[in-house]
């Protein structure tokens, strides 16, 4: 809701005499969907995927895809996107296979066409790379566990860093 006298996630319509009135605004689309390897249907957790427009000067937005079933989220308005790789480990590791079924050139970003204000499902599935067969998408380096059984050099060590109760 943009302006609205009650707050309208705890209104009682009984209380009110003339009705209720507000304004929304509508500021953004979810494109969403799920991102899978395509050789093995596995979700590819932590895939930094982009958003970029085809034509304007709209800055391009980004996601991480989820370890829950591959899932993933990005804000739009409508036109045509091009969909693509963050640069970094991601687009080192992997390329795009397929968009909804349609094969995609080796190279080349698939465009995603946004034209509903219900927004956009999309399935997408990544082929790595040659020579990147093996190579993790996450760096689980620092997951030791010699701490006794705390996973360390993460998150648990900059907390303690943080309030300086060391090992």
């Amino acid at each position: 809701a943009f302006s609205s006298p009650y707050d309208l996630d705890n209104i009682h319509l009984e209380s009110t005499s003339n009705g209720v009135h507000a304004v929304f605004k509508l500021e953004n689309i979810l494109v969403e969907g799920r991102c899978y390897e395509d050789d093995t249907y596995q979700p590819t957790p932590g895939l930094q995927l982009q958003l970029q427009p085809v034509t304007g000067d709209a800055e391009p937005v980004d996601t991480l895809v989820m370890a829950n079933l591959g899932y993933f989220q990005l804000k739009a308005n409508p036109g045509v996107w091009e969909l693509g790789l963050r640069p970094g480990r991601s687009s080192a590791i992997y390329d795009f296979a397929s968009v909804d079924d349609v094969h995609v050139p080796q190279g080349t970003r698939p465009r995603i066409l946004l034209n509903s204000f219900s927004g956009t499902n999309i399935y997408v599935t990544m082929q790595r790379r040659a020579g990147m067969e093996n190579a993790k998408l996450l760096d689980t380096a620092s997951s030791s566990t010699d701490d006794g059984g705390v996973a360390g050099g993460g998150l648990w060590d900059s907390l303690s860093d943080l309030v300086g109760a060391g090992s």
